[in-house]
């Protein structure tokens, strides 16, 4: 064993993951030097405490980048950060791509030197991912990656070459595939798989994503059982929803633990929330599902305002419903919150939401 780490617990309880000396070799050899890095300047804000930060952290130092730490996160530490350390590099979590993208008044700050902007943790919503070229006067290259802590580094967009770098504004944004997190890495192979016949599926037909890499998991820890069902046949079954196209780059829908179950249908919550995070007013959102007798589960949304907004459920309901399929749209309402809760990768941990719900009808 090299490391111990653990799960992120988005879905459930926090599971020890034991990982080879080959799953750090195999993960540190995907990152490989941009031409001549010598002194370009990195800012690095992903916690250290999991094998995501770890491994950004150090394969930035492979690529002799000079690393720079935000300890004291905010956004707006962020954009001072930026700012002051003019970087060439940053990395970010879909969150921060929103927020920035939403930002009133980023003209204060001089994000000039940012060229290439790095994303981990989970997808980014589309339309900031388009936004954020507009923000970043100078952006070129923006790598959305994709991975789990059992599997290492599955995909990314493209590695960064000499070549990105002469690239004009229009000339990067064409050459980037939006929605996708890139192709298949070297040593890795995926398939997808409809989840209840096992039957491989091909270009542009949604399943699970199922990984072998020698980056893998030898096991989860103490756990048997939960090895054995991640592990089946040497395939890793992450247990997320995606399809590739016909030109093999990978698109992710949604997490199958996270699917809301109305009359049958399976509802996406992430195609939600990107919907609702086009309104100016919202700051964060996350949907669950509310149970209900007749439907199984209705889509309930909890919204995050800022403090002296005056939009009402009503109004978040009627432009959401509008843009969503008839399945999304939100019966099960809105509740108002002060703060979604996020993990240390930015993700929305579900589980606090849905007890919040379970509180709120036992106090009814």
């Amino acid at each position: 064993m090299a490391w111990l780490a653990y799960t992120s617990g988005t879905t459930g309880v926090s599971k020890g993951i034991v990982l080879p000396h080959r799953s750090v070799v195999g993960t540190l050899s995907r990152f490989k030097s941009p031409g001549k890095s010598g002194g370009i300047k990195f800012l690095f804000v992903n916690p250290m405490n999991n094998t995501g930060g770890l491994s950004m952290a150090l394969g930035v130092s492979i690529s002799h980048l000079n690393i720079y730490c935000l300890s004291d996160f905010s956004e707006e530490n962020l954009l001072t950060a930026i700012a002051q350390v003019q970087p060439r590099g940053i990395s970010l979590f879909p969150a921060h791509v929103a927020w920035i993208c939403k930002h009133p008044d980023l003209n204060r700050f001089d994000l000039s030197s940012v060229t290439i902007v790095s994303v981990m943790g989970s997808c980014v919503n589309p339309i900031y991912e388009r936004q954020i070229f507009d923000k970043l006067p100078n952006l070129l290259f923006f790598n959305n990656m994709y991975g789990m802590t059992e599997t290492g580094l599955i995909c990314r967009n493209r590695t960064p070459s000499p070549s990105d770098f002469v690239l004009d504004k229009s000339e990067a944004i064409a050459k980037h595939v939006f929605g996708s997190v890139g192709k298949v890495g070297p040593l890795c192979t995926i398939k997808l798989i409809d989840r209840d016949t096992g039957e491989k599926l091909g270009p542009n037909q949604v399943g699970e994503i199922c990984v072998k890499s020698p980056s893998m998991l030898t096991e989860y820890l103490n756990r048997p059982q939960e090895t054995a069902e991640f592990l089946r046949d040497g395939w890793a079954h992450t247990g997320d929803k995606g399809y590739y196209d016909d030109k093999e780059q990978i698109f992710v829908v949604g997490r199958y633990k996270e699917l809301i179950k109305y009359r049958n249908i399976h509802v996406v919550p992430s195609n939600v929330e990107k919907q609702m995070m086009t309104h100016p007013a919202i700051v964060d959102v996350a949907v669950v599902g509310l149970p209900h007798e007749d439907d199984g589960e209705r889509p309930l949304a909890f919204v995050v305002l800022p403090e002296d907004s005056k939009v009402t459920a009503e109004e978040l309901i009627s432009f959401t419903n509008e843009k969503v399929m008839e399945e999304e749209k939100l019966r099960g309402g809105i509740r108002f919150i002060d703060q979604i809760p996020r993990n240390d990768l930015g993700k929305i941990v579900r589980p606090e939401l849905v007890q919040l719900l379970k509180f709120e009808r036992t106090w009814k």
